[in-house]
């Protein structure tokens, strides 16, 4: 997905493929792995947490329930 020359306002997913692009291109060795949601059972919970905090720095004891 191409995103250079667009210059409509870009969506949350337009940002986070440009950053993606951006760190494969710097000569790393990088390894993607796509992981469902079903089987994530952190990251989908604290996904879905940031949704009703305010923007900022946040500290979890332990990680948020499954909703």
């Amino acid at each position: 997905i191409s995103l250079i020359g667009q210059r409509n306002l870009e969506s949350s997913s337009d940002v986070v493929i440009r950053t993606i692009h951006q760190i494969l291109q710097r000569g790393w060795i990088v390894c993607l792995e796509h992981v469902y949601r079903e089987a994530n059972d952190v990251a989908d919970p604290l996904s879905n947490n940031a949704k009703t905090r305010e923007l900022g720095y946040h500290f979890f004891n332990e990680p948020p329930e499954k909703s």
